[in-house]
C-alpha cells in the first residue's frame, strides 16, 4: 500500500484527469461535441479524441511465468486464477471500476476505443474479456493490466493471430512487461517475432524481468540473466539489455491460493520472511511500481499537453466558423431585408398614384429573390451559432484557466 504523500499525489492525478475528462465530455459545450459541428470541423480538419485516463500495461511472456500472479499482486486481489496447470487462455483487460464487473468481448471493445479497429481479426473478441474490481491498492486507480495468453512454440493451439493481436495493443501500451521465468527460460519463436517487431518503436516501453528470483541463489540468478540476455541479442539490437529480477512478497502468493488456508501465526512469519528478504536478495518489484508510476505521470501531462493543443485548435476553428456563419447570417438578413424593401416599392407603385415605376424593378427584384433564396438555405443553424458564441465566450475561457490550474497542481504539488 502506498503511503500517505503517494495517496495524494495519486488522489490529485485522478482529480486532474476526471476534470480534463469533463472538459470534453461536457453536454453540448464539451470538446468533443463542438468538435462535431460541421462548420468547426470544416476548419479544424481532424477527429478529437478522449484522452486515455488510465494507463495501459501490457504483460508478455511464455506459459507459467507469473503474469497472472503480478496482475493479482499489483490489484491486491485474485482476479486471475493462477496455477501451473491453468494457463491464461483470453485477453483479459483488468482494471478498476465503481463496482465489481465481468465484461465480455463485445462490451471491452465499447470500453476501449481503440479496440474499435481490432474487432474484425477473426476469434479475437470471442477472446476477450474485462474484469474490473473496486480498488484495493491506490496504485491501481490509474492502471489498466492486459493479462496475455502464454506464448509457446505451437500457435495453432489457439484459434486467433496472437501475434498480430500483441502487435496492435502494443501500440496502445505505455508500459510492455516481457517475462521470462527461472524454470523455462522460454523465448519461443512467437515471443523472439514479438519483440523483434516491437522493440524499435517501443524500446523506451518495452522492460524485461526475470520472475520468481526468490528460487534462486545470487550465482544462479546471474547466470540465468546472462543467459537471458544471450537470446534476446537476436531480437534486440542497438540498445542495452537490461533483466531485472523479482519476485512476489511470500505472503500475497500465499493469499492468492484460494486452496491454501494461513493461520494468523504463518501469516506473521511471512510478512517476517518478506521484510528479511528484501534485505537479502535483489529484487526489482518497487522498479516495476515505479515504471508504472512514471507511465502515469506521463499519461498525465500528455492529457495536459492534448488538451492544450485541442482546445487552441477547436478555439481557432470556432472563431473562423463564427465569422463565417455571421457572414451567412448577415448575407441573408441583407438580402431579406432588400427583398422586402423591393417588394414594398413594388405594391406601392401598382397600388398609389404618384409612385413612379421603374422598368429595371422586375429583373431586380428576380435577382435579389434569387439570392435570398440562396442565402436561406446557407443561413447557419442558430442552435449551432449560440453553441459557438458560448463555447468562445464562456467554456473555452473557463478551460483554458482550468488548464493554468492543472499544470500549477501538478508541477507544484505542495504549494
Amino acid at each position: 500500500m502506498m503511503n500517505n504523500t503517494s495517496n495524494a499525489v495519486l488522489t490529485q492525478r485522478e482529480s486532474v484527469l476526471e476534470e480534463i475528462s469533463s472538459i470534453y465530455t461536457q453536454n453540448e459545450y464539451g470538446l468533443l461535441s463542438m468538435s462535431k459541428i460541421p462548420s468547426i470541423q470544416k476548419y479544424l480538419k481532424r477527429q478529437v479524441f478522449l484522452p486515455q485516463k488510465k494507463v495501459i500495461v501490457l504483460i508478455v511472456g511464455s506459459h507459467s511465468t507469473g503474469k497472472s500472479s503480478f496482475a493479482n499482486w499489483f490489484f491486491g486481489d485474485t482476479i486471475q486464477k493462477v496455477s501451473a496447470a491453468i494457463e491464461t487462455s483470453k485477453f483479459t483487460f483488468i482494471t478498476t471500476g465503481r463496482r465489481r464487473q465481468s465484461l465480455d468481448g463485445a462490451a471491452t471493445v465499447r470500453s476501449f476505443d481503440f479496440l474499435e479497429g481490432m474487432k474484425d481479426i477473426p476469434h479475437f473478441v470471442d477472446n476477450l474479456q474485462t474484469e474490473k474490481r473496486l480498488p484495493i491498492e491506490d496504485r491501481s486507480t490509474l492502471v489498466t493490466f492486459i493479462d496475455t495468453p502464454g506464448l509457446i512454440g505451437d500457435e495453432n493451439r489457439v484459434p486467433y493471430d496472437n501475434e498480430k493481436i500483441l502487435l496492435e495493443l502494443a501500440k496502445q501500451s505505455q508500459v510492455i512487461f516481457v517475462f521470462s521465468d527461472p524454470l523455462t527460460q522460454a523465448f519461443c519463436d512467437p515471443l523472439i517475432n514479438f519483440i523483434k517487431k516491437t522493440h524499435e518503436e517501443s524500446r523506451n516501453r518495452m522492460h524485461f524481468f526475470l520472475t520468481k528470483s526468490d528460487t534462486l541463489d545470487e550465482d544462479e540468478r546471474s547466470r540465468i540473466i546472462a543467459s537471458i540476455v544471450q537470446k534476446l541479442s537476436s531480437a534486440v539490437t542497438n540498445r542495452t539489455i537490461d533483466v531485472r529480477p523479482f519476485h512476489l512478497p511470500r505472503s500475497s502468493l500465499s493469499k492468492m491460493k484460494n486452496d491454501r488456508k494461513t493461520d494468523k501465526q504463518q501469516k506473521l512469519n511471512e510478512e517476517e520472511e518478506d521484510e528479511n528478504d528484501d534485505n537479502r536478495k535483489s529484487n526489482s518489484l518497487t522498479l516495476l511500481c515505479e515504471i508504472i508510476d512514471r507511465a502515469v505521470e506521463n499519461t498525465v501531462q500528455s492529457n495536459l499537453s492534448q488538451l492544450s493543443q485541442d482546445l487552441s485548435d477547436l478555439t481557432r476553428s470556432a472563431e473562423k466558423a463564427s465569422v463565417s456563419l455571421n457572414k451567412r447570417k448577415n448575407l441573408f438578413n441583407i438580402t431579406t431585408i432588400l427583398f422586402i424593401s423591393l417588394l414594398a416599392y413594388l405594391l406601392a407603385a401598382c397600388n398609389f398614384r404618384g409612385v413612379y415605376l421603374n422598368a429595371t424593378i422586375y429583373p431586380v427584384l428576380l435577382i435579389v429573390f434569387i439570392l435570398w433564396i440562396i442565402f436561406y438555405f446557407l443561413r447557419p443553424n442558430k442552435n449551432d451559432l449560440q453553441r459557438i458564441k458560448v463555447f468562445r465566450e464562456t467554456t473555452a475561457r473557463n478551460a483554458n484557466v482550468k488548464l493554468n490550474e492543472f499544470y500549477h497542481e501538478i508541477n507544484d504539488p505542495n504549494d
